[in-house]
């Protein structure tokens, strides 16, 4: 129950999160919580990685000064532009988790959800290294797909049509990609023992933390 609880409170918060984005992002009013959700994801991650430093209070002291001079030499072109802080957090992170998928694909690497399976099963047979390459490189185009729409999107279209697509279907799209995954899984593989999304999520935490 604490764990589920857990989870339904990431879910919420995730989805509060990006409906506050969507809100700010079409208001025909510059407010501030428009500036400030744009700058939290890379104000958020710089405070975590000082956080996760060995010399952790020094970091933060570090990043909240640079912040701080950053702001106060730059804060009007931030402020006219902080829509280009919603690009960069929404294509930036798709198309970062396109490049670790992809990578993997190349020269004698394994394949990233290989190495994922192998913390599972122990000794995979030939179809199932074959198929954890092949979702390799499906969950390579998507993340791409997405970062490529993001950015067309962005360009050329209304700016109610990008953000629609990046703070309301992403979400979505990536539930919906791991569930078709899920399912292709039990066909092609039916005597493979399968796991949960959540089992997933919990293996891919593991096997970054025992890499870093």
């Amino acid at each position: 129950m604490v764990r589920l609880g857990r989870y339904a409170l990431i879910a919420f918060l995730t989805v509060a999160y990006y409906a506050l984005i969507y809100h700010a992002s079409v208001s025909t009013e510059q407010h501030w919580l428009s500036v400030l959700l744009s700058l939290a994801p890379v104000v958020g991650i710089a405070l975590f990685v000082a956080w996760s430093s060995a010399n952790r209070y020094v970091m933060l002291t570090l990043v909240l000064l640079v912040s701080g001079v950053i702001w106060l030499l730059l804060s009007d072109l931030i402020v006219r532009n902080y829509m280009w802080f919603y690009l960069l957090q929404h294509a930036g992170i798709n198309g970062a988790l396109a490049i670790l998928f992809g990578r993997t694909l190349f020269g004698q690497r394994t394949a990233l959800i290989t190495r994922f399976a192998a913390i599972v099963h122990e000794n995979m047979p030939p179809e199932q290294i074959r198929y954890t390459r092949q979702v390799t490189v499906a969950w390579t185009l998507f993340f791409a797909g997405v970062t490529l729409t993001s950015i067309v999107l962005f360009l050329f279209a209304p700016i109610e049509v990008w953000s629609f697509f990046a703070n309301i279907l992403s979400l979505p799209l990536l539930i919906l990609m791991f569930a078709a995954e899920y399912m292709v899984r039990l066909q092609r593989l039916p005597h493979i023992k399968h796991v949960s999304l959540a089992d997933t999520l919990r293996i891919s935490s593991r096997y970054y933390r025992e890499k870093h």
